[in-house]
């Protein structure tokens, strides 16, 4: 009996054997003879199943990535409101202290104007001067933002860093009225005037 190595792992089998005792790999198939019945041996199932490809990795942002992102439209959107309460509250804030400061006149020369009415309602005239009314001189009038003079037939004057804020009496039986518009003289933006002031 001859020895043949086997074709895998080279391993001595018969010539007779069908398969190789070690790796179970077939014996080469010889021409059948008519004195041989037996039918021929089917290959071996494989032992282990073919390797699968590995599905291709998708390509994942990584997590700084996106909270870096995210951190950016959050400070772009900051700026955007900054600048938008910047673009109303400052002129706001402008306008309110400019209305204080004219404001304060007008209460300076609330004093003047009473008196120049009572000095109307009682004479029928008003006076030519502070004194005649009982009131201080001009230059005694003084406030935060502004001082008061008191002109000829009774006109009240606030001045203000510059700007002039007239109260024009205007007589009528007895009582009086008073105007603070541009055509009493008044120089102060309608804007910042008292509510009174505005035409």
């Amino acid at each position: 009996m001859a020895l043949n190595p086997c074709s895998e792992c080279r391993n001595p089998v018969s010539e007779k054997a069908a398969a190789c005792p070690r790796c179970g790999c077939p014996a080469p198939v010889e021409s059948a003879s008519a004195s041989d019945p037996r039918p021929p041996t089917p290959p071996p199932l494989p032992l282990s199943p073919a390797p699968v490809a590995a599905a291709p990795a998708t390509s994942a942002i990584p997590r700084k990535v996106i909270i870096l992102i995210v951190l950016i439209v959050v400070l772009f959107q900051a700026v955007w409101v900054m600048r938008l309460i910047t673009a109303i509250l400052i002129p706001a804030q402008q306008d309110y202290k400019i209305r204080e400061k004219v404001s304060e006149g007008a209460i300076l020369g609330d004093g003047s104007k009473t008196a120049m009415a009572e000095f109307y309602s009682n004479k029928n005239s008003f006076p030519s001067a502070n004194a005649s009314a009982g009131v201080a001189t001009a230059t005694s009038i003084v406030g935060n933002y502004g001082s008061n003079a008191t002109d000829a037939d009774g006109q009240v004057t606030v001045m203000k860093e510059g700007r002039v804020l007239t109260f024009k009496p205007a007589g009528s039986s007895g009582s009086t009225t008073w105007a603070c518009t541009t055509a009493s003289g008044s120089t102060v933006s309608a804007k910042y005037r008292p509510t009174i002031c505005r035409p």
